[in-house]
């Protein structure tokens, strides 16, 4: 982005969700599935040439803390932009 002359550069993060019951063992099955995709040299080799950026993978408990950080900000954000968020 600097390169292109922009001010700001934008961190996307992508979560996957599921239901808020979902079974601890599911959970733990898909944090494995994806900690080998992210640590699978020639899959991230792939992914960062298709994609044009990095992946990182954050283990259920580091996104839900992440997810929650960056909710809150928003909700400051919109309430600061003059949103009720009262009920967020």
């Amino acid at each position: 982005m600097g390169e292109l002359g922009g001010k700001n550069i934008w961190i996307l993060e992508m979560y996957m969700f599921g239901p808020k019951d979902m079974d601890p063992a599911t959970i733990e099955a898909i944090n494995e599935v994806m900690s080998g995709f992210a640590n699978d040299e020639e899959a991230m080799a792939t992914y960062e040439s298709t994609m044009k950026c990095a992946f990182t993978f954050k283990d259920h408990e580091e996104a839900t803390a992440s997810y929650k950080e960056k909710a809150e900000t928003a909700k400051a954000m919109s309430a600061a932009m003059g949103f009720d968020v009262s009920d967020k």
